[in-house]
């Protein structure tokens, strides 16, 4: 006989297996329906298709909306139910319980009726492969049913189970229902009805197990004779084609290995003629390019990937725009483009190009773009210099020089001629025999070497080349060389010859007087250079014409006292003539602007021997602006304290506020409840009942929460402050440090500070900086005791919190994230005392601070 899941007893957990889904809808109508029609609020988890179904099924035992209680029958769908605790493929307890509390609640009118539920989740779960976690939702029902009084009814189709290995899952899931329901269509007596219905179910999902390995050997020894015919048939085929494949792979050989050659002869015309290639990809947006383009835009070649945007930031920013024209117009309109332009390499070096660009069209569509790059750089180059100085070039023998000199076609040097001939041996005749590169100590402008090597590789003439090599004695030599190419008169490449000159004592004297302007100019202190004799200015700097509004000529025709504040007579110790005043003397002084304004400067004055004379440098800072900062800066700082003590101010009496109402309504509500939870307690005792634990954890809390107000009352704003003044208060403070930790306090204040009155603010102020000190023992100093002392001295009042801990590291005290250190001392500063934290490693730290007497007596 079929089983009926009509009836459904409190705490019932069981499961149905089936086939049909037909037979599956006709056992949750049957255990449904029965629910409504004995009152109990029913709960139905399913799929969107089972909830519809179940609702054509159970239209006609649900009333009207508005009539039925509310709650009486929950749909809910099964995939958005899981999601709401379903966390990392795991169903939360912490989420789950929450969950169905909510809809227990409904469903059973808070308590007023029976709740059966039916549920797909755990169906669901196993359907997605993740049987551990179906697992464990059954055992989260199992829980809930402690709390919660329902029945329920779970659903696994029997084709979750296909395999064998699906067993243990199985037999798990039996085990976590009171009862197991069998497969339709099962007939069995009703002894030892639950046994039999899990055996029944077991042997069924073996069956089924079993019937579905068989099929699937069967499907597979059909499928491996179908392949192993097949491999035969393409064995003897691919033999077939192997014989062919070898021709064609041989003959691809001899295609790619002549592609290799012509690609090596294409890159290597590339690179002699310094032409590049690219290729663009309008699809793709990808740029191909070659060796050599790498190279003209002075790369590596290969060392990045190219982009168009990569390609646009080399061009020279005036002809940016010509070239983004251009590459716009090819790839929006498929028009071809030739452009002059220049680019710019990573080390700054200008390099003159032609570039083209045709367009490869696909169905009347731009498929790509290919274009080439052309460096003409030494041509542009060249030309330029012709025209400039086509004179000059006529003729080597024409340019004044110190040395003639020939190269051979490895570039050694076979002849020095020097126009004297003593000079020539002492610094060129080293170098015959061997290349410029060879010398000792060669070095060059980089521009220059770069300027020489292309030269050379293109059989180019070149010019005012700067080089620079180590002579026999050491001695750095600087050249300037020139040179042209010669060839014999079958027109072969024989070498070279030229001109140069010796510029060592020009290089050092312009490199002198660079190092010197470049550190003139670049101290930010204006520097003026005098000459004692007649006193007028022979060198100034940069700074100081910025600073006075002249330009350098305008400046050096002036005195010190066309633009002092001072007369000629307080100006003499710029130029008096003993000894001392090789010392710096400075002073604070005014200088005149050229517009009539004054700047305000710090006036440093030296005396220093040069050519035989003596000359007086003057530094002048300007220190208007400090001065006008540490003005305000004073400004500030006064009220910035006159904030901070307004603030601590305000703060306080928001701490008294917000204490009061704490301890008026939260403390009042506190205590009635206790009251009421005590009420209920004696009156179950008056009715021998006992007490519900509930109530008295409820108590506990209650005492616990009420402390707890007190103690945060305590922190806000200690009452004892304002009622009985600051000695009592830090007195009544170390007891309770001393009693809610396990640090030691003690608080010693003498009969003369007792006998001194305190207005409230520095009260507050004491108080809270004792309070941050002892808190910050509590923190940081793993100390067994702490002293706070209080004496007065003469007028003196003192305050000192000493603790024997670990002691206070030095950066802390000057680090400006130590808010409460930075607390202590604005609030003492704001009241004039003085505060000094000390201490050392296993020393302790002290804090003291004098707050003065008379301060408090003038108030």
């Amino acid at each position: 006989m079929m089983y009926s899941c009509a009836h459904a007893s409190r705490g019932d957990h069981s499961v149905q297996f089936y086939h049909d889904e037909q037979f599956l809808l006709e056992q949750i109508t049957d255990f449904a329906g029965s629910g409504i029609k004995a009152g109990e609020g029913v709960i139905v988890i399913a799929t969107a298709a089972h909830l519809q179904q179940l609702a054509d099924s159970l239209a006609s035992l649900l009333p009207l909306p508005g009539i039925r209680p509310a709650g009486a029958y929950i749909g809910l769908d099964a995939e958005t139910t899981l999601a709401r605790f379903m966390r990392n493929q795991r169903p939360d307890r912490q989420l789950f319980l929450p969950v169905l509390a909510e809809i227990m609640a409904r469903a059973s009118d808070q308590g007023m009726r029976r709740v059966r539920a039916y549920g797909e989740m755990v169906a669901l779960l196993c359907s997605q492969g993740l049987s551990d976690a179906a697992l464990e939702l059954e055992a989260l029902w199992n829980e809930a049913a402690q709390i919660h009084e329902f029945s329920l009814l779970c659903a696994y189709p029997m084709r979750g189970f296909p395999s064998q290995e699906d067993s243990r899952v199985f037999t798990e899931i039996c085990a976590l229902h009171s009862h197991v329901r069998p497969l339709e269509n099962v007939c069995l007596p009703c002894v030892d009805e639950d046994i039999l219905h899990r055996r029944i179910a077991m042997l069924e999902q073996k069956a089924h197990a079993l019937e579905l390995e068989v099929k699937l050997r069967k499907n597979i020894k059909h499928t491996l004779n179908e392949r192993e015919n097949m491999l035969l048939e393409r064995t003897a085929e691919l033999l077939s084609r192997n014989e062919r494949m070898m021709f064609e792979v041989d003959k691809r050989r001899e295609t790619e290995a002549a592609l290799v050659r012509a690609q090596h002869i294409l890159t290597s015309a590339e690179r002699i003629s310094h032409l590049g290639s690219w290729e663009y990809d309008a699809h793709t947006r990808q740029l191909q390019c070659s060796d050599e383009f790498y190279r003209i835009c002075g790369l590596i070649p290969q060392s990045v990937q190219m982009t168009l945007e990569l390609v646009m930031s080399f061009v020279h920013p005036e002809d940016h725009a010509l070239a983004l024209q251009a590459v716009e117009q090819t790839l929006h309109q498929g028009k071809p483009y030739r452009i002059n332009k220049r680019i710019v390499r990573p080390n700054g070096e200008i390099r003159y190009v032609v570039g083209r660009g045709e367009p490869v069209l696909e169905q009347q569509r731009l498929s790509k773009v290919i274009g080439s790059f052309l460096d003409v750089t030494e041509q542009h180059l060249a030309q330029q210099a012709l025209a400039e100085s086509e004179g000059r070039f006529r003729s080597l023998v024409n340019l004044s020089s110190d040395w003639y000199w020939e190269q051979d076609e490895e570039m050694r040097f076979t002849s020095l001629l020097h126009h004297d001939d003593a000079q020539a041996g002492a610094t060129l005749s080293p170098m015959l025999g061997h290349t410029l590169w060879e010398a000792q100590g060669a070095s060059w402008k980089e521009a220059d070497k770069e300027r020489l090597v292309v030269a050379q590789a293109s059989r180019q003439p070149f010019h005012d080349i700067e080089y620079a090599y180590r002579g026999r004695n050491d001695e750095t030599i600087s050249l300037q060389i020139s040179g042209e190419p010669v060839y014999n008169p079958a027109g072969s490449f024989v070498g070279y010859r030229g001109i140069g000159k010796d510029v060592t004592q020009r290089v050092r004297r312009e490199k002198e007087l660079y190092l010197f302007r470049s550190a003139m100019d670049a101290t930010i202190d204006a520097v003026f250079l005098f000459d004692r004799r007649g006193r007028p200015f022979f060198d100034v700097n940069q700074t100081a014409c910025s600073m006075l509004g002249y330009t350098r000529s305008e400046l050096l025709a002036l005195t010190p006292e066309a633009m002092g504040s001072r007369t000629t007579e307080e100006l003499d110790w710029l130029y008096q003539d003993d000894d001392a005043l090789q010392q710096p003397r400075i002073v604070e002084t005014w200088l005149q602007r050229r517009d009539g304004s004054s700047v305000q400067v710090e006036l440093e004055r030296r005396r220093l021997r040069w050519d035989n004379a003596w000359i007086i440098v003057a530094v002048a800072r300007d220190i208007t602006r400090r001065k006008r900062a540490e003005q305000a800066l004073r400004e500030s700082r006064e009220t910035l304290r006159g904030l901070a003590a307004h603030q601590q101010q305000i703060k306080e009496e928001e701490r008294k506020r917000i204490a009061r109402e704490v301890h008026d309504e939260l403390g009042g509500l506190l205590a009635c409840i206790k009251a009421y939870v005590s009420v209920a307690i004696e009156n179950a005792a008056r009715e021998g009942v006992a007490a519900d634990s509930l109530l008295v954890d409820a108590v506990d809390l209650a005492d616990t929460a009420i402390e707890s107000v007190r103690r945060v009352i305590t922190e806000l704003r200690p009452s004892i402050l304002d009622d009985l003044g600051i000695w009592p208060a830090l007195q009544w403070y170390a007891k309770q440090l001393d009693a809610r930790t396990e640090l030691q306090c003690a608080c010693m204040i003498d009969a003369n500070a007792l006998a001194v009155e305190i207005d409230p603010e520095r009260s507050t102020m004491l108080f809270r900086v004792v309070q941050e000190a002892l808190t910050n023992v509590v923190r940081h100093a793993e100390a067994s005791s702490v002293e706070v002392r209080v004496r007065r001295l003469d007028d003196v009042l003192a305050v000192e919190i000493e603790d024997n801990g670990k002691g206070i590291a030095p950066e802390r005290l000057i680090n400006r994230e130590s808010w409460g250190v930075l607390g202590m001392h604005e609030r003492a500063a704001y009241f004039g005392a003085d505060l000094k934290i000390t201490g050392g490693p296993v020393q302790g730290t002290l804090v003291a601070m004098s707050l003065p007497l008379g301060l408090i007596d003038a108030e």
